[in-house]
């Protein structure tokens, strides 16, 4: 991928030093939560020139034409999705970040899992900031049982979501269904809060699975039927000795 954005008068302070208020420590239930859905999103794309950031830093620069920002000070979401990136094709120097630019365009989903020292933002600012830039869908998951929401975010159970119509700057909040599934346009997928994670499903109700929940997947179907086969196999040495069979003269 392309990018016109000169990196060279960007001052990545941000890049070696702390961001306040994100730099903070995590809890087992937060970082566990982060490992699952990233490994989830990266299994999901692994085919595609899409990339999922884990903590990287998002900066907003050249976006309608203006000049870089000196100092600009990043966004670092927990995960968000970034079409039409492969990694490994970045400059070394550049992995640590994502610049929003003239040719680099805004992650279609951005995901926050709620920690006690930034869950406010998280559902009380961050929806608005993140729709300023572009994005598209915004999930906020608190993985913590009980949950660490106060107030009237209690109500939401956990998970919330805005998607930012086209053409629009401001996100709305996206409805439930009936069961507290959220719909994900841009993942065509269902949000489920199962305990302490944030599953994904299809349309019609599978389970997007890791790299590594697909191949035991794989592993157990591949053992089921060796299984099935060799039943089979002794079923049908079973009945031969039983009538004194010749299986060399079997039709």
């Amino acid at each position: 991928m392309t990018s016109q954005t000169n990196y060279v008068e960007i001052e990545r302070y941000y890049d070696t030093h702390a961001v306040e208020d994100e730099e903070v420590g995590q809890s087992w239930e937060h970082l566990n939560a982060i490992d699952y859905l990233y490994a989830v999103l990266k299994w999901m794309f692994h085919n595609t020139r899409t990339a999922i950031g884990n903590s990287i830093n998002l900066y907003q620069t050249n976006v309608d034409g203006e000049k870089p920002k000196d100092w600009e000070k990043p966004k670092s979401p927990d995960l968000m999705v970034i079409e039409n990136l492969v990694v490994d094709e970045l400059p070394k120097d550049r992995k640590g970040s994502y610049f929003m630019g003239l040719s680099s365009p805004p992650p279609p989903v951005i995901f926050e899992i709620s920690s006690e020292a930034t869950w406010q933002k998280d559902v009380e600012e961050k929806p608005a900031q993140y729709a300023a830039m572009g994005v598209s869908e915004y999930f906020a998951f608190d993985p913590n049982i009980p949950g660490i929401w106060t107030g009237d975010w209690r109500n939401y159970e956990r998970l919330v979501g805005w998607r930012r119509p086209l053409n629009s700057n401001q996100s709305q909040e996206i409805p439930k269904d009936k069961a507290g599934r959220l719909w994900s346009e841009q993942l065509q997928s269902w949000l489920v809060v199962e305990g302490k994670l944030l599953r994904l499903y299809t349309a019609d109700g599978q389970l997007r699975l890791s790299e590594a929940e697909a191949e035991r997947q794989r592993t157990e179907a591949e053992r089921q039927r060796t299984e099935a086969e060799r039943q089979r196999a002794d079923k049908l040495a079973e009945i031969l000795r039983r009538y004194n069979l010749d299986p060399d003269k079997l039709p």
